[in-house]
């Protein structure tokens, strides 16, 4: 099975938590993942982003947003409020907005 990028950095950070578990379980303590992480990177952990692949896909803004809504409903995502946030600057902001809710392809 070939495995992305992503999947790698998973397995890779699953490996370390597990690794700092037995160690700190060895000394008799219990190991709280909060610890080590921001809150910012245990909610990307807990909620898993959905993949929007946009490679070869128009660049038109429209197609990103009318593409983009699919995966987001589709994943039971807020799409309301990222069209409000994509929407309000300019093509960038767009490219942003989609990179802050979706992983990007």
């Amino acid at each position: 099975m070939k495995r992305t990028k992503t999947n790698m950095q998973q397995q890779l950070a699953k490996d370390l938590f597990q690794k700092k578990q037995d160690d700190l379980k060895a000394q008799g303590k219990d190991y709280m993942p909060e610890q080590d992480m921001t809150a910012e990177e245990i909610e990307r952990e807990q909620n898993e982003k959905p993949v929007l692949k946009l490679v070869g896909y128009d660049g038109n803004a429209f197609a990103i947003l009318g593409k983009a809504s699919r995966v987001a409903k589709e994943n039971g995502l807020d799409w309301e409020k990222i069209s409000k946030e994509a929407m309000s600057g300019d093509y960038d902001n767009l490219l942003q907005v989609m990179c802050k809710y979706f992983d990007v392809e």
